[in-house]
């Protein structure tokens, strides 16, 4: 039973080291150049815009 908790206690260990180690290094390269990317702007939305039709006089 010993044995057991011995081992679960080295896995929680190595788990929390491991993640503690992980945010520290994307902390650090958090803003690194290359690593930040910015996506593209969309587009401004305008509303469809209709022809103009021009009035042709009348001949009579």
């Amino acid at each position: 039973m010993a044995r057991v908790m011995l081992q679960a206690k080295k896995m929680l260990y190595s788990t929390v080291t491991l993640f503690a180690s992980t945010k520290e290094r994307a902390e650090r390269e958090k803003f690194l150049p290359g690593k930040v990317l910015l996506p593209d702007r969309p587009k401004k939305f305008s509303s469809p815009t209709k022809s103009k039709n021009k009035k042709v006089p009348l001949k009579n």
